[in-house]
């Protein structure tokens, strides 16, 4: 009988197992692979998101035009011809003048149904308990790229449940209260008349009509480089929104602490919302830049509320055109050292309303905020 002789591994073979060191390098192979694409898979999946955000916006812009089509008229922040209709000189009923311009939007995003439900109650105030409509998430208004996109995008507020919402309408470069006669941008005219195309003078082409800014999240604290802290509001026990000026605010970024919710950093969360911390933004301080309130009382009215994304570099725009448009974060500021203007060169603190015409102190970006400044033309 034959002999036969085993191999190491078995019936004749001269197969072998991995060594460890073998082992780890390719183990070592595949964790460098990963690290390699997995950058690429986020940046495809970021831009996935902003292309979804650039639509949203797209949308709303659309809304606007139907309904100017429609109606004659463009929604506004505070008064609307549709939800809000004061006499000249009264008082409105308290928070009959509080919805935002995405109410009025909303039977052109196909959001009828929400629409009329509140049109039947007369609309009211938004705080009305019986008024849930105020809890419905509404998708186009909000960025899937803000970290709250998802079941977040509802929050309870002051006791009552509230959507939010990640775009706001441009008040302009003069910050001031959330009234509607306080405006250089497209939120409102100011003498109780709704906005109008024909109200934009410096072209509807060169105007921004809302951005994107960040929803606001919990409490965080800002680093001490200067990294901004999105979607937060910069405390600051002296900061004066009235004679203080821009750069006022954006010197709080270092080192301070920040809030995202409470009474002092609630950006976002109500898109029926018209007062400025919710649906509202200035284009003074650059994007992803600070935003920042009163030291106490109003600090949902009186704000500076800055365009902010999680993109990277900038922000996107709708221009009052249609149009959506990408600006950078190093877009043109002028001299952030200068005080606001007041109504007809009066001291301040007098409110800012939108008697003053003349042109920003503020750059691009101030520019590509007014609609009626008589600023040379923007580039977008």
């Amino acid at each position: 009988m034959r002999n036969v002789k085993l191999g190491k591994m078995g019936w004749g073979g001269n197969s072998r197992a991995f060594t460890l060191v073998e082992l780890l390098v390719v183990i070592a192979i595949i964790g460098i692979l990963i690290a390699l694409l997995l950058p690429a898979v986020q940046a495809a999946r970021e831009a996935a998101r902003r292309m979804q955000c650039t639509n949203h916006l797209k949308q709303i812009g659309l809304a606007v035009h139907t309904m100017h089509d429609a109606t004659k008229f463009m929604p506004s922040q505070g008064y609307n011809k549709d939800t809000f209709k004061p006499a000249v000189g009264t008082t409105p009923a308290w928070g009959s003048d509080r919805w935002s311009y995405l109410t009025s939007l909303l039977p052109y995003i196909e959001q009828s149904a929400i629409y009329a439900s509140l049109a039947a109650d007369e609309f009211g105030s938004p705080f009305d308990n019986a008024r849930t409509q105020r809890e419905a998430k509404i998708t186009p208004y909000l960025c899937p790229s803000d970290g709250l996109f998802g079941v977040g995008s509802r929050v309870m507020d002051g006791g009552r449940i509230f959507g939010m919402t990640s775009y706001h309408i441009s008040r302009g470069d003069v910050y001031g209260a959330s009234t509607w006669n306080e405006s250089r941008g497209m939120s409102c005219r100011g003498d109780s008349q709704p906005m109008t195309f024909g109200s934009v003078t410096d072209g509807l082409s060169n105007t921004v009509f809302a951005s994107e800014v960040v929803i606001a999240g919990a409490m965080e604290s800002a680093s001490t480089d200067n990294t901004p802290v999105k979607g937060g509001m910069a405390l600051g026990a002296t900061l004066d929104l009235r004679n203080g000026t821009p750069e006022d605010c954006r010197s709080r970024i270092a080192g301070k602490v920040y809030s995202g919710s409470g009474s002092t950093g609630r950006i976002g969360l109500r898109w029926c919302d018209a007062y400025s911390v919710h649906t509202s933004f200035f284009t003074c301080l650059p994007p992803n830049s600070a935003s920042c309130s009163q030291p106490t009382g109003a600090s949902e009215t009186e704000v500076l509320i800055s365009a902010s994304s999680n993109h990277t570099g900038g922000v996107n725009v709708v221009v009052c055109d249609g149009s959506v448009q990408f600006v950078s974060d190093t877009v043109s500021t002028g001299d952030l050292n200068r005080v606001p203007p007041n109504a007809d060169g009066l001291p301040a603190p007098t409110l800012r309303y939108m008697d003053y015409r003349g042109p920003t102190y503020y750059g691009v970006w101030g520019a590509m905020g007014t609609s009626f400044g008589g600023d040379p033309s923007p580039t977008f």
